[in-house]
């Protein structure tokens, strides 16, 4: 959103009258110089928070700065453990499909007796009736005699 001019005046104004330094200027202050100010401004005033907030960019901007190493390393890791779960899925799948494709079966000790038509039979297993049968239910209502 394009700032008019009556805003950038209007925030001028306010600029001056709690004395808060431009953001260019607070840009470029370094940690100590903006803790400094940070100390000299009355708590909670809207010259506190300003410098307050640009004091937290420059210690977010130092964060990221150390934390970079770590986080290629920890990217490069990952990657490593996803490829080397790719490749042992790769593998594994290929050792499951060779041995239940038709290749497979030939291969395996059941398939002589399959070709000879000696196929293992197993018998259904039944059970037999039960001695005390439920009693039979009825869902219908009870009449009213």
């Amino acid at each position: 959103m394009k700032r008019t001019d009556a805003q950038e005046e209007q925030e001028g104004f306010v600029r001056g009258f709690h004395d808060i330094p431009s953001d260019n200027k607070l840009c470029q202050m370094s940690f100590v110089e903006l803790a400094a100010e940070l100390t000299a401004s009355e708590n909670d005033s809207p010259k506190f928070i300003a410098i307050e907030r640009e004091l937290k960019k420059h210690i977010a901007k130092d964060q990221a700065k150390i934390n970079l190493p770590n986080m290629l390393y920890a990217a490069c890791v990952g990657g490593t453990f996803a490829l080397a779960g790719v490749v042992l899925g790769y593998c594994l799948k290929n050792d499951v499909t060779s041995t239940s494709s038709v290749q497979g079966v030939e291969k395996s000790a059941l398939y002589p007796s399959l070709q000879n038509g000696n196929a293992p039979v197993s018998k259904p297993s039944v059970m037999p009736p039960a001695i005390h049968p439920a009693p039979a239910q009825n869902n219908a209502q009870p009449s009213k005699q």
